[in-house]
């Protein structure tokens, strides 16, 4: 294997555009917003930083480090933002009265069913990630039913 073949990050010369490469960042319901944003890094300083840069130097191979902190900050901010919203909606369903729970999971089931036809109508792929959180959130819902439904049944 040649170690020339593959660039290494101080070769490649990063732009805006990198910036947005990988799956969207999360939408968090405004209900929830507070709870699930408490202390997660936003990542704002950084952005303010790389916006600096530009505006100083008007071009984006002068500020390079600024980008590449601002896509390493996006990142892990995105990744912990989507563990808090599956274990805030597990939490959530967890808590509910069962008819609540089930109502929580049809509203939520629509929702992705009505992404994924709206997706699919504008012919866009499914973005993995977003299919992997839906696949999730339906997968979490379905834990929460059995458990409440085992729970009643050991109750009779």
């Amino acid at each position: 294997m040649d170690v020339d073949a593959q660039p290494t990050m101080d070769e490649t010369i990063l732009v805006g555009d990198d910036l947005m490469t990988g799956p969207p960042s999360p939408v968090v319901p405004p209900e929830i917003a507070s709870h699930v944003l408490q202390g997660v890094d936003l990542c704002d300083g950084i952005l303010r930083n790389l916006f600096l840069c530009l505006q100083i130097n008007d071009i984006e191979p002068f500020c390079q480090d600024e980008i590449a902190l601002y896509k390493q900050c996006a990142e892990r901010r995105d990744k912990e933002i989507r563990k808090r919203l599956q274990d805030s909606e597990f939490k959530l369903g967890s808590s509910m009265p069962l008819d609540e729970a089930k109502g929580r999971a049809s509203q939520l089931e629509a929702e992705v069913t009505s992404l994924e036809r709206l997706q699919l109508r504008i012919r866009l792929p499914l973005d993995q990630a977003d299919f992997w959180t839906a696949g999730s959130t339906r997968m979490i819902l379905q834990i929460v039913r059995l458990d409440r439904e085992k729970d009643i049944c050991r109750e009779r």
